[in-house]
């Protein structure tokens, strides 16, 4: 990444590190609150990759670039975050000292349906990967035996033979 402009940060990512950690003990230590529950399944889910492998790289010239855009995916204003369950991220514009975003840096905005066909996609797919797994444990465990097999009837024969 840095030989693209960027640079790491280990406070920026330290920071993302700690904050997936904390949140994952929370939603555990209080299954029942909304704030850990706002995902489409409403499952509370470990973001063990963010914790562990995270890494936080920032170059604002280079990130500010066009190329770069696709890079912002929800909106970048806050709300006061001051009820539980709350929206944090919320459209720009609201507030006076706000700018509004283009179309063009809108995130995308997903239904409830998107989002359960998009997680039923991810779990068709791994479904796939596990029966396309056990199905190659198959055929070599039917090679194994066709070998096996093979060997013994060679060896019946190399008996017959003297």
């Amino acid at each position: 990444m840095e030989s693209y402009g960027f640079r790491y940060s280990k406070e920026l990512t330290d920071k993302i590190r700690k904050v997936a950690r904390e949140e994952w003990d929370a939603g555990r230590e209080n299954p029942d609150d909304p704030r850990y529950k706002n995902t489409p399944d409403g499952n509370i889910y470990n973001a063990q990759h963010v914790w562990l492998n995270m890494q936080v790289f920032i170059n604002p010239v280079v990130a500010s670039l066009p190329e770069h855009q696709h890079l912002l995916a929800e909106h970048g204003c806050y709300n006061d975050g001051s009820k539980p369950g709350s929206i944090i991220h919320q459209e720009c514009g609201k507030r006076p000292h706000e700018s509004v975003m283009p179309p063009h840096f809108q995130p995308l905005e997903t239904t409830r349906d998107q989002d359960q066909a998009w997680l039923a996609a991810i779990r068709e797919h791994i479904q796939r990967g596990k029966a396309a797994e056990q199905a190659a444990e198959q055929a070599a465990a039917a090679a194994d035996i066709n070998d096996e097999a093979a060997a013994e009837e060679e060896e019946g024969e190399d008996n017959r033979r003297q």
